[in-house]
């Protein structure tokens, strides 16, 4: 299961990193990849610990995040949540 930290935001453009002490997993070396699409028009976008993406909405609402974890095994896992702005 992945989620986001906050479920609300006052903010059409946001900088979203995966932080390495918020990654949680006693499968760790099992994690191929890890994905999210944020809704926004720009499909899945492959995320690096530590990496910035930013994200950018046209107007306030609720936009789901759509997360795809690939295992090495090739297995892959989905998981979401709804963010409203």
């Amino acid at each position: 299961m992945m989620t986001a930290p906050i479920l609300k935001h006052n903010y059409k453009n946001m900088n979203v990193v995966l932080p390495t002490n918020l990654w949680y997993s006693n499968q760790d070396s099992q994690v191929q990849s890890i994905a999210v699409n944020f809704n926004d028009g720009n499909g899945y976008q492959t995320l690096t610990m530590g990496q910035n993406s930013v994200v950018s909405y046209p107007s306030e609402g609720t936009y789901t995040w759509d997360y795809k974890l690939t295992l090495t095994n090739g297995q892959i896992l989905y998981s979401h949540n709804p963010l409203c702005n």
